[in-house]
C-alpha cells in the first residue's frame, strides 16, 4: 500500500475506514523535508516528515509551527490563507514513526502554478510585508530557534573551510568566486553586528516556491514556516529578491532590476516601517550576502557529500553553486543601479 513508516503514521491520523481509497502523492519540490498530499474522504491535507539531519530538534519545529500558525490565522489580513495544524487521533501535536522520526500534519492550500508576472511579484512583496507586520506582535517566548546558525555567513564560511578541497574544474571555479566575493559579502554580517539593525520574527526562507498563488496571480499564502526566527527583516526581503532572479541564458543567473522594483513597490505599499530610513541603505549588502551565502552552502554541501540539500545525483549542488555565484557576480557588477533603485 504505502511505505511502512508512512502507513504507520497515517494510522495515527486516520481510522481504518478512512484509509480505504486514500491517495498519497509527493508534494512540492522542497530540498529538506519529505512532504505528501493526502486525499481521502476529508478535505486534502499535508503530511510531512521533519528532517532530523537538518533540524536537530524536530519537535521544536513542530511546536513552533503550531504557535506561528495560530498567531497568523488570528491576526493577518483575511485575504491570505495560512496552514493550520491537524492533531493526531489522540490529540498529539505530532507523532513518531518506528524509527523515531517526527511527522506532523497541516491543512492543504491548493494553488496555481505560474511564472512570476508583474502583478504576482508585487503581490509577493505585499504578502511578505503583511507577514512581517503580523509577526511584530508575536511573543518571543513562544518560539525557540529552530535552526541555530541559520543565515550566519561567518559560520557557513567556517564549515566550508573544514571541507577537503576538490580538483574538479567546476569546484575550482567556485572556490575562486567564493574568495573573490568573501569580503563584500561579509559587510552585511558586520552591519548586523555593529549597527544594531532592528530585528523581529521573520520567515527565514521566503523564496518564490514558498508563495502560493491563485490563477490570477494573487498571493494566497506564504508557506513553510519551519525557519521562522528572530533576525533583521532585511534578510527576508533580500532572500525573496534573490529567488526572483532567473537565468539570463544557459545556466548563468542575472539580476532583473524590474522584478526588484515591483517586489519593493508591493512591500512598501503596506506602509510597514522596516525599510524606513537607514535600513534601506543596507539592502544591497543584504542581497549580495544572502545570494553569496546560498552559493557557499550549495558548494560546501557538494564537498561534504550532499548531506543537507536533496539531490538526484552528485554534482547537482555544484551546479547550483555555480548558478548562485554567477548571480553574486551580476549583483556586484550592478551595485550602482541596485543601490539607486533601493534608495528610490
Amino acid at each position: 500500500m504505502f511505505e511502512k513508516s508512512v502507513e504507520f503514521v497515517l494510522r495515527r491520523y486516520l481510522g481504518p475506514e478512512e484509509l480505504e481509497g486514500l491517495i498519497l502523492t509527493s508534494l512540492g519540490n522542497g530540498r529538506i523535508n519529505d512532504t505528501y498530499l493526502v486525499e481521502n474522504i476529508r478535505e486534502p491535507w499535508v503530511l510531512q516528515r521533519i528532517n532530523a539531519e537538518v533540524f536537530a530538534e524536530p519537535a521544536v519545529v513542530a511546536m513552533n509551527f503550531i504557535a506561528i500558525s495560530r498567531h497568523l490565522n488570528a491576526r493577518v489580513d483575511k485575504k491570505y490563507q495560512w496552514p493550520r495544524h491537524i492533531p493526531s487521533l489522540t490529540g498529539d501535536p505530532f507523532v513518531h514513526d518506528r524509527s523515531g522520526d517526527v511527522w506532523r500534519c497541516q491543512t492543504y492550500i491548493p494553488s496555481s502554478s505560474l511564472l512570476p508576472s508583474r502583478q504576482s511579484i508585487s503581490a509577493m512583496g505585499a504578502a511578505l510585508a503583511a507577514f512581517h507586520r503580523a509577526l511584530v506582535s508575536m511573543d518571543r517566548e513562544l518560539i525557540q530557534d529552530p535552526l541555530p546558525g541559520f543565515h550566519n555567513l561567518p559560520l557557513y564560511l567556517e564549515e566550508y573551510g573544514s571541507q577537503p578541497p576538490s580538483r574538479e574544474e567546476a569546484s575550482l571555479r567556485c572556490a575562486q568566486q567564493l574568495e573573490r566575493f568573501r569580503v563584500p559579502a561579509l559587510l552585511f554580517a558586520k552591519a548586523l553586528e555593529k549597527e544594531a539593525l532592528p530585528c523581529q520574527f521573520i520567515h527565514g526562507d521566503p523564496k518564490l516556491d514558498n508563495f502560493l498563488f491563485d490563477h490570477e496571480g494573487r498571493v494566497l499564502s506564504l508557506i513553510d514556516l519551519d525557519t521562522v526566527y528572530w533576525a533583521s527583516p532585511l534578510v527576508d526581503i533580500a532572500d525573496a529578491l534573490r529567488s526572483l532572479q532567473s537565468p539570463a541564458g544557459g545556466w548563468a543567473m542575472a539580476v532583473d532590476l524590474h522584478s526588484c522594483q515591483m517586489f519593493l513597490q508591493g512591500y512598501l505599499a503596506l506602509k510597514v516601517d522596516i525599510l524606513a530610513g537607514r535600513e534601506k541603505s543596507y539592502l544591497f549588502d543584504a542581497l549580495l550576502a544572502i545570494s553569496y551565502e546560498l552559493a557557499v552552502r550549495f558548494f560546501t554541501d557538494h564537498l561534504a557529500g550532499d548531506r543537507y540539500f536533496k539531490v538526484e545525483e552528485h554534482g547537482d549542488n555544484l551546479r547550483r553553486a555555480e548558478e548562485q555565484f554567477a548571480l553574486v557576480e551580476d549583483i556586484f557588477l550592478k551595485e550602482l543601479s541596485l543601490r539607486t533603485l533601493f534608495q528610490s
